[in-house]
């Protein structure tokens, strides 16, 4: 019976398939970290006046992706967005769709009035301000 010297060929695949998975590894892993996340910059600024919640929102985000809801306690901001691409030619179709979605959820003081938000959406930024109680 032949044994065989496992450290001798330690790290030799002549099969190729090493090198096929670490390439397809290292390409997945780096596309992954390169693709732009949902989840934005998060702020909050108070005055004695009013507090204001500011959001940085990814280029091309639309206002019907952002869902703004207070229950008078809490603030929720619900952002979900989702891509489809196609393609096609004489003998083949082909799509492929993703969904990416976060919220952000922050409490409210007992002296704002969130029945008076006042919402803008300027550059990217969606910011979100409540009168206090005088």
């Amino acid at each position: 019976m032949r044994m065989l010297d496992f450290e001798a060929i330690k790290g030799e695949d002549p099969s190729g398939l090493d090198d096929f998975y670490s390439d397809f590894l290292d390409r997945a892993l780096a596309a992954e970290s390169e693709k732009e996340s949902l989840v934005s910059p998060f702020s909050v600024s108070e005055t004695e006046k009013e507090m204001s919640f500011k959001a940085e929102l990814l280029p091309g985000t639309g206002l019907g992706e952002v869902a703004v809801s207070s229950d008078g306690e809490v603030l929720t901001i619900y952002v979900e967005r989702t891509e489809m691409n196609e393609e096609s030619g004489d003998d083949y179709s082909q799509g492929d769709w993703s969904r990416e979605s976060f919220t952000r959820i922050a409490p409210l003081p007992e002296e704002v009035q969130p029945q008076e938000l006042v919402t803008t959406y300027e550059d990217g930024v969606l910011t979100l301000t409540f009168p206090k109680i005088q």
